[in-house]
């Protein structure tokens, strides 16, 4: 091989690794009630919740699924998942996993906050998604 060929090869590896790492938030110590919280500052309405004391998400030590809405007497509501781990290699493989799921035209998101990932379904030029990322920006969920 030319050395040409090579330098383009190396470049197109070192373009590919950088395209698949995405930032993480820093794995904290936050609950499930924090999480709750933050939907309400950002002025989300949790129609509903259940528990899952389980987990749902490979290696989560816990979930809990919300349907969110900015007034959940009307249609538009996003549902969420989020799913506890207890370390963030856990977390941020779970987040991967979702991340790939959604590819290439998936409706919805994922952040990771704290020990949690936080999957979202929901079209994303909707204005619950909208507020739900925003509220989620504003605790450094990435």
């Amino acid at each position: 091989m030319t050395r040409k060929i090579v330098a383009t090869l190396v470049a197109m590896g070192v373009v590919g690794v950088l395209a698949s790492c995405t930032g993480r938030a820093s794995f904290g110590d936050e609950t499930f009630a924090d999480v709750e919280r933050v939907l309400e500052r950002g002025e989300l309405e949790i129609c509903s919740h259940t528990n899952h004391p389980d987990g749902l998400a490979n290696q989560a030590t816990a979930s809990r699924t919300y349907v969110v809405a900015l007034d959940c007497d009307g249609d538009d509501t996003v549902r969420m998942v989020v799913d506890r781990f207890d370390d963030a290699v856990d977390r941020d493989a779970a987040a991967q996993q979702f991340e790939v799921a959604l590819r290439p035209r998936g409706d919805g998101a994922v952040w990771t906050y704290g020990p949690f990932t936080v999957f979202a379904n929901g079209g994303r030029d909707d204005a619950v998604m909208d507020a739900l990322t925003a509220s989620l920006d504003q605790v450094g969920a990435r």
